[in-house]
């Protein structure tokens, strides 16, 4: 005999999310018997062991599909189109919305739920005067910043402060950035990468810890990579649901004491993974370095080759200071950070295997 009563489920939910945002419609009978759930886009159906364990309403529950999904439009959109004839078949399937002012157009529910794609004819109507516009300012921006003479922008078109410009160097040629990056100080790689790995004494003046980290993203209806920085702990910097509304694991981390080799590695990562970008469901602060899942294995196995290789060159540079000669004495009895030292010693022992194999 079931003990549970629709009053016991509803204070064990109510005492687990206090704040829930839905309500429960229909009467509890078992655990295992799903129960109607309404929330601000529609009605769904959860099993109750399923929303004790933080299960929310989505589509994916949604007993109306098409219904749920045009409620979530039109918070996105108001009434800037009609959902009359578009029919939900699946996140990423294309269906018919219509534009108030120029008809019919076929778009899928994932990305129209972005906020960043509608209608194109709308987009392109005056996207020429808004990027000549934009263009204009960002070089305008870049010139204050670093003068006329080491970059030039013959070859910029700027659409977002988030997609890839092509800037020319005067000493390496052309080179692929986004706006807001470059004006924050991540100019031409071949010119940071050589500044950042130069000499490990100087750049101690200017030392912050860094880590560079590859997490793997996840709930019931979405996977996918997410790479990024941060001067935090991993934990920490995730540790608001603002601010990472999925479930994570972490999959690599990069600790070390040069913010700028850092950054660098990082924008190397985020290029290299262009073409898998992933737009998750649910936005979140860096949202747009999310990559879609099949890129893990290469992306892990170049992450591996990178950090070693700045290991190395922690090591080669602190033992070029000393005549060549590396003195673990002399490491740990200096003016470095835990960090200098780890560095150092991982590219110690990569050293070590290098000329044993050898």
């Amino acid at each position: 005999m079931n003990q549970c009563t629709h009053e016991d489920f509803i204070k064990k939910l109510d005492l687990k999310f206090p704040d829930r945002s839905y309500e429960i419609i229909s009467e509890y009978d078992h655990n295992t018997i799903p129960l109607l759930i309404k929330d601000k886009y529609g009605i769904c159906e959860i099993p109750p062991n399923a929303l004790l364990q933080r299960s929310n309403p989505s589509v994916k529950t949604a007993i109306n599909k098409t219904e749920y999904t045009v409620n979530k439009f039109i918070e996105q959109w108001g009434d800037t189109f009609d959902y009359s004839k578009f029919i939900y078949k699946g996140a990423r399937a294309k269906s018919t919305i219509l534009c108030r002012v120029h008809g019919a157009f076929e778009q899928d529910a994932n990305m129209h739920l972005s906020g960043r794609c509608g209608c194109m004819k709308c987009a392109n109507e005056n996207i020429g005067i808004r990027l000549r516009s934009n263009t204009k300012e960002f070089i305008e921006k870049a010139v204050l910043k670093y003068g006329s003479e080491k970059f030039k922008f013959d070859k910029t078109t700027y659409v977002s402060a988030t997609e890839y410009v092509t800037i020319t160097c005067d000493l390496h040629g052309d080179f692929e950035e986004t706006p807001n990056r470059f004006l924050n100080g991540q100019i031409c790689k071949k010119c940071s990468y050589k500044e950042s790995t130069t000499n490990y004494h100087i750049l101690k003046k200017r030392r912050k810890n860094s880590v560079l980290y590859i997490i793997e993203c996840y709930n019931e209806e979405e996977r996918f990579i997410k790479i990024g920085v941060t001067s935090r702990n991993i934990n920490a910097r995730f540790s608001d649901n603002s601010e990472m509304p999925y479930n994570y694991k972490i999959l690599r981390e990069f600790r070390y004491a040069n913010m700028k080799a850092v950054d660098a590695l990082e924008t190397e990562f985020l290029r290299f993974t262009k073409t898998a970008t992933y737009n998750p469901n649910l936005k979140f602060s860096g949202y747009t370095e999310a990559r879609l899942l099949n890129i893990k294995d290469p992306l892990l196995g170049m992450f591996d080759v990178y950090t070693d290789n700045l290991y190395y060159l922690a090591f080669v540079n602190f033992a070029a200071a000393y005549d060549n000669l590396f003195d673990e004495e002399v490491l740990k009895c200096g003016d470095y950070s835990k960090i200098e030292i780890d560095s150092v010693m991982k590219g110690y022992e990569i050293y070590k295997k290098i000329t044993n194999e050898l």
